[in-house]
This record gives C-alpha cells, structure tokens and sequence, in this order.
C-alpha cells in the first residue's frame, strides 16, 4: 500500500472529509489531497500532526506501507527508527535461517558420505548339509550308501528319516560335524564354501542425512525470501 493511501484510507475510516481533516490538523486542505495522491510527502512536523490527527501507529503503517513508501518517509525520525528495527530484526531472522542451513548441510552432508564412503566387506561362508536323521548305530554316511546299487532298497522308516537340512556358518566347522536333534544324530558334511560382498550402509542414516541436505536447501531458501 501506499502511503497516500494508507492516509486517505485513516481519513475515511475517522468519517472525515478532506476539508474536515485539513481544519482539524491545520492544514491546507491542498496539502492533504496532494498527501493522499502520492505528489507530496510530509515533513516530520507535518507527520506529528497527521499522527495526532489519524492516532497513526508507526509500527501498524510500516506493516501496510510498502518499503519503497517507507523509505520516502525515512527523513522522518519515527519511520526511521522503525525502518532500522525491521532491518536488525530482518537480519536476525535471515542469520538464524542461514545458520540452520549450515548445520543441516553439515550434519546430512557428513552422514551422507559416511554412510556412502563404506567399503564393501568381502565375508566367507561355509554350506554344510545332513542328508537325514541318524540312529546310533547308524554311520555318517549311512544315507549316502543307500545310493549304491549294492545296497538294499531303503524302507518307510528309513525313508521317513530322510529329512534334509542344509546349514550356513560364517566359520569352518572343518569337513564334517555332528548335532543332536531328539534321538537322532545329524551328521553334517561340506558342500560348499563361498564369499560374498557385504555393504553395512545403513540405508535409514542414508535416508536421514539426504533429508538433511534437503532441509538445509529449504532454510536456504527461506532466508532467501526474508532478505
């Protein structure tokens, strides 16, 4: 809003012409029109009196004036000190933005190349099976016999007992190891040994530090929009 109009718009709301207004501040009621249009500004004896006029707040009229208006009146002490206070607030505001930005950016950007940077780590497994259930009297390699062509034909209760299991260990438990499981013996033996590469990224720190870095870029912006 313009200064002007922000008198005129006081003026009307006191219910006053501008002739009225003009006797009552003790002005030329010309002055006054010419104060509304925009082709005069007042001086600062001529703004105490449209102050006592109109119960002008200069707080409330630097809310509604533009800046470019304000700086017009800024010859004026009041307007001034106001145009100086918003400035130092502004700052304070635009400082407090821009300092949250460096943090986030500091924080999301470490978090983010620490969790990227990590080298992959290359582990050993070890791929252990038992082919069944195992009696006492029975041997490690009891079931494998009943694959030779020599060997009877197994019966239900052996069949029965012909449950697979396969077992990963991040160690070598050697060649062959045994478990208990019930009444049975499980006999374990090495079918195959391999690697892998492990990543230990952990993808929610990931995920926290980009929305960091996001969130620095929207204080950034923020700031920006203040100045």
């Amino acid at each position: 809003m313009k200064f002007g109009d922000y008198l005129r718009q006081k003026r009307e709301e006191s219910g006053w012409t501008q002739p009225e207004a003009a006797a009552r501040a003790g002005i030329e009621q010309s002055y006054i029109s010419k104060l509304e249009t925009g082709k005069s500004y007042p001086s600062g004896e001529i703004f105490e009196k449209l102050v006592k006029l109109y119960g002008i707040d200069v707080k409330d009229m630097g809310a509604q004036v533009t800046s470019s208006e304000l700086e017009k009146l800024k010859e004026i002490a009041e307007v001034r000190t106001y145009i100086l206070g918003h400035q130092k607030a502004k700052t304070t505001v635009v400082r407090t933005w821009l300092l949250a930005a460096l943090v986030f950016m500091m924080v999301g950007g470490g978090m983010t190349v620490f969790q990227a940077a990590k080298p992959e780590r290359i582990i050993r497994e070890y791929v252990y099976q038992s082919d069944g259930l195992l009696l006492p009297d029975d041997g490690p390699m009891f079931f494998k016999t009943l694959e030779l062509p020599s060997f009877p034909k197994a019966t239900p209760e052996v069949v029965a007992r012909m449950i697979v299991k396969t077992k990963t260990l991040p160690e070598s438990a050697g060649a062959q190891f045994f478990e208990t499981e019930g009444n049975y013996v499980r006999a374990y033996q090495i079918i195959d040994e391999r690697t892998k590469q492990v990543n230990d990224m952990d993808r929610l720190m990931l995920a926290i530090g980009v929305a960091f870095l996001f969130g620095s870029f929207g204080c950034f912006v923020i700031s920006h929009r203040w100045r």
